[in-house]
């Protein structure tokens, strides 16, 4: 496992662990994007043996794939020793028999994808709001660089918070955010209020670190770099399933 540096947000504790525990647990739809995008693998790629999950949070994404995929390999990984270790535990908690590997760096570094080069090519790469608050010349840049880490005909998919082209999007999606972490906690806490969980959403620390950039100007990007067969292929405001594939020798 290899550790950047340059400490970033992510790798304060309280912080992952608030992330995990709270607002990627309580993400709208969370279920049926992990569908879609298990779908999406499914009519999209002829081969997956080999499996990263970038920005894994509890792995969520790469184990779902795995699960589809068993006898693929998996790696996890992620900014934070929290969020890596946190995925170790659902592994070994699901009794996952594969080879799965380990690594945190830094995506905000351009040597972050350096260990990741040693159990690569990836037939698949997932990504899961892991990249939106990066500026748009690091997004790019580490589209360019998961390229490079693809198989040809490799896919990438990234499950990413995005801009809405319209003030209009961005507040429907705050609120229907709001909503969704209000139902969660309201589970474990009957008497919490709506009030209380919006005032902690709209004025969370973290909210400043979002850099978003629409899924269409993504996308452009994502063709420029050279990968085919690029979409947006779901979308709901702020939360969109884009990427495309990396090409083929023979194309």
């Amino acid at each position: 496992m290899s550790k950047n540096t340059n400490l970033n947000v992510w790798e304060d504790d309280s912080v992952a662990k608030d992330y995990l525990q709270g607002t990627r647990a309580a993400i709208p739809l969370a279920q049926e994007e992990i569908r879609l995008l298990l779908k999406i693998i499914q009519f999209g790629t002829e081969k997956v043996s080999n499996i990263l999950d970038i920005g894994c949070g509890d792995g969520i994404l790469g184990r779902a794939v795995l699960h589809n995929y068993p006898t693929a390999r998996l790696t996890l990984s992620d900014m934070s020793d929290v969020m890596v270790n946190t995925a170790r535990e659902k592994v070994v908690e699901e009794k996952i028999a594969t080879e799965v590997y380990y690594h945190t760096a830094d995506m905000s570094s351009e040597s972050w994808n350096i260990d990741l080069k040693a159990h690569g090519p990836y037939d698949v790469v997932v990504s899961g709001l892991a990249i939106h608050h990066l500026t748009h010349n690091r997004k790019r840049q580490i589209y360019a660089e998961i390229y490079d880490l693809l198989s040809p005909g490799g896919f990438f998919l990234n499950l990413e918070r995005v801009k809405s082209p319209s003030p209009l999007g961005d507040k429907l999606n705050a609120e229907n955010y709001v909503d969704s972490l209000f139902a969660y906690h309201k589970k474990s806490n009957p008497d919490v209020k709506r009030e209380e969980i919006a005032n902690k959403y709209f004025f969370r620390a973290l909210k400043q670190s979002n850099i978003l950039a629409t899924a269409e100007r993504q996308t452009d990007w994502l063709r420029d770099l050279g990968f085919i067969d690029v979409d947006i292929f779901f979308k709901v405001f702020e939360i969109a399933i884009f990427g495309g594939k990396k090409r083929p020798l023979d194309a």
